[in-house]
C-alpha cells in the first residue's frame, strides 16, 4: 500500500498491521518540510508523512519511501538517504516526472531538462553503488540508454500494460495512472480478456519506433522509454520519451 502518511496515526498503523500488510510506502518529496509541503500544496504534510513512518515502524510494519523527481529536490536529494536511516526505512524508490495530470500544468517549472535527467542518474547509481543499508530503486525505462546499464526489471521499457493496469475509482481500467485511456470496466468486462485481447495493450506491448527511436541502438532495452510521458506530449505511444538524451542522428547538423 502507498500513503502520503496525512491520516495514518498510531491507531491506523496498528489496523495496518493486523490486516497483515508486509510494506507500506510513504510518499516524502523533500528532505526540506517547506519544499514538501509546497510541492504537496499542503501545510504539515511532511511531519505527517514522518510520522506515518514512525508510526508504523513501531508497530512492526516494513516502509518504504516515495519522492518524485523534480526541480524543487535534485539538488538535495541525497539527504532523502539520512531521512530514511533516521526513521528506519530500507528502501528509497526515486520516481522519473510523469507528464500528465497537474504534472503536465506544472511541467514547465518542475520538470528537468533531458541532459539533467542523465546527470541526475549518474549520480543516483554512483551513490546507490556506496550503499550497504538502504537500497535505491527506479521505475524509469529511459536509464537503458545511460552507458553500460544494466536493466535489474521483469521486463523492458514501460511496464505500463505489462505487469499491471490501473483501476479507476469508476471502475475504469487504464494502462496505468498516467495514460487516461479507458480499456475496459473491473464490474462490466471480464478480465482475461481485457489482459489478453485488447488492441490497445498489444500496441502498447509491441510497439513500432519513431523520430530517433527507430535508429537508436538503446531501442532494444528501453522500448522508447516511459509510454504514459510519451503518448502526453504527442498523443501517440511510439513516439520517443521526451526525457530522452539521446541525440537524433537524423537531423542534419
Amino acid at each position: 500500500m502507498n500513503s502520503n502518511g496525512w491520516l495514518l496515526d498510531r491507531a491506523v498503523s496498528g489496523r495496518i498491521r493486523a490486516a497483515g500488510f508486509e510494506s507500506v510506502g510513504i510518499s516524502i518529496d523533500s528532505p526540506d518540510a517547506r519544499v514538501h509541503d509546497r510541492f504537496r500544496n499542503m501545510e504539515g504534510s511532511f511531519a505527517r508523512a514522518v510520522s506515518a513512518l514512525d508510526h508504523l515502524r513501531d508497530s512492526g510494519v516494513k516502509t518504504t519511501v516515495s519522492c518524485v523527481v523534480n526541480r524543487d529536490n535534485v539538488h538535495h536529494w541525497r539527504s532523502m538517504v539520512d531521512l530514511c536511516r533516521d526513521h528506519g526505512v530500507r528502501t528509497l524508490y526515486l520516481h522519473n516526472y510523469k507528464c500528465s495530470g497537474m504534472g503536465m500544468v506544472n511541467m514547465g517549472e518542475l520538470d528537468l531538462a533531458p541532459d539533467q535527467w542523465a546527470s541526475f542518474y549518474q549520480e543516483a547509481l554512483a551513490v546507490r553503488a556506496s550503499l550497504a543499508d538502504l537500497s535505491i530503486s527506479f521505475d524509469d525505462p529511459i536509464m537503458a540508454a545511460l552507458p553500460d546499464f544494466t536493466s535489474e526489471g521483469a521486463v523492458k521499457g514501460s511496464t505500463c500494460g505489462k505487469l499491471s493496469l490501473h483501476i479507476g475509482p469508476d471502475g475504469s481500467i487504464t494502462p496505468c495512472g498516467f495514460i487516461p485511456v479507458s480499456i475496459g470496466h473491473i464490474l462490466e468486462d471480464d478480465f482475461d480478456e481485457v489482459w489478453f485481447n485488447s488492441p490497445i495493450l498489444a500496441r502498447m506491448r509491441s510497439k513500432t519506433p519513431q523520430g530517433k527511436c527507430a535508429s537508436c541502438a538503446s531501442f532494444t532495452d528501453c522500448l522508447g522509454g516511459c509510454t504514459a510521458r510519451a503518448f502526453a506530449m504527442t498523443g501517440s505511444f511510439d513516439a520517443p520519451d521526451p526525457h530522452c538524451w539521446v541525440p537524433d542522428d537524423t537531423e542534419e547538423s
